[in-house]
């Protein structure tokens, strides 16, 4: 995924609610999908559960360590 930065108000409005969602909370961290996950859980468990998978599968809630790993040489075995 680009950072929202990336994004130009033309292209912003080319693109659909959940697109601008994802763009949102990429730029604002990792913090942000974890508490979106937690309000998810709160409120509809569904919702949470959804954004677990999503991170999970995106590799957005590991991608910090993964590259910290392969950059001093760590392998998984």
């Amino acid at each position: 995924m680009t950072p929202a930065t990336a994004y130009t108000p033309a292209s912003t409005e080319r693109m659909g609610w959940l697109t601008r969602t994802e763009a949102w909370l990429d730029s604002k961290g990792k913090g942000a999908w974890i508490a979106a996950m937690v309000l998810g859980f709160v409120f509809f468990w569904p919702v949470g559960l959804a954004l677990l998978f999503y991170m999970i599968w995106s590799k957005q809630m590991f991608s910090k360590s993964c590259k910290h790993r392969a950059r001093h040489g760590f392998h998984a075995m």
